[in-house]
């Protein structure tokens, strides 16, 4: 007599059905999808606020090193000729305007010249005030330095070495107060505004309507975030001209 055919399986199980069969395989594996598609949104929120981290984290550093120079040289790191409030980076329609390896190669002491006058310098004492890390991906690079010329952001604008590339791809934009009047013209300002500006009421020297587009500060810096355009895809808030509602990120608040 064959003692194991009458003895009890240990598990209660039929070796038949010890192992799992093809339609519980396939539940299990639906179960799977399913919670991973509830989960992506939540990766991809929690992914995007730590861009917008430390992007802002970044910008205040910036912003840290300009007055830093400021207080060093009694003037900003602008080229001699620049009247007016000066911006590094690129404008909302994309168009290249001034690249903030410019103002970065001043302020990490790597290039004394203002890129404007042969005679000029800017850091002349060799001071850095700002560092970080380069991109790891030259050919689409993300938050830090690029190192080879022509890699374009979102924006497609051409990029070249020294500029600083924000965690979604696209140039830090600065602005400074070249007037030296320790106020700013908001960034997102509609500059179509000028003609309806209201009477001064305050005093201030400026118009209402201009007193609201100023920031009351020598620099800001900003992103155009994910899109690549300011404000909600090319739209800002109306006075006191805000970003928002957009994925931009900003110094100033």
């Amino acid at each position: 007599m064959n003692i194991s055919s009458i003895l009890p399986l240990k598990h209660g199980r039929s070796p038949r059905s010890a192992a799992f069969t093809l339609i519980e395989l396939l539940v299990v594996i639906s179960i799977i999808a399913v919670l991973a598609g509830l989960l992506l949104p939540v990766v991809n929120t929690v992914m995007k606020n730590a861009r917008k981290t430390s992007c802002k984290v970044t910008e205040n550093q910036i912003v840290a090193a300009v007055n830093s120079y400021q207080t060093e040289y009694s003037q900003y790191p602008i080229p001699s000729t620049a009247t007016g409030d000066f911006t590094y980076g690129v404008a909302s329609n994309g168009n290249a305007t001034n690249h903030n390896g410019d103002l970065f190669n001043v302020l990490r002491a790597l290039n004394t010249l203002d890129g404007t006058s042969p005679t000029g310098t800017l850091n002349s004492r060799r001071i850095v005030y700002f560092e970080a890390k380069n991109v790891k991906n030259a050919t689409a690079p993300k938050d830090g330095f690029v190192l080879a010329a022509d890699s374009k952001g979102t924006l497609n604008v051409p990029f070249k070495p020294g500029d600083l590339i924000d965690p979604f791809g696209n140039m830090y934009c600065v602005r400074i107060d070249g007037n030296y009047s320790n106020a700013l013209v908001n960034p997102y300002a509609d500059a179509g505004k000028d003609a309806t500006d209201t009477p001064d009421t305050t005093g201030s020297g400026t118009s209402d309507s201009q007193a609201k587009r100023l920031i009351r500060t020598g620099a800001v810096a900003y992103s155009v975030g994910d899109d690549g355009q300011m404000g909600d895809k090319g739209t800002v808030g109306a006075e006191p001209y805000s970003p928002t509602p957009g994925d931009d990120v900003v110094s100033w608040q």
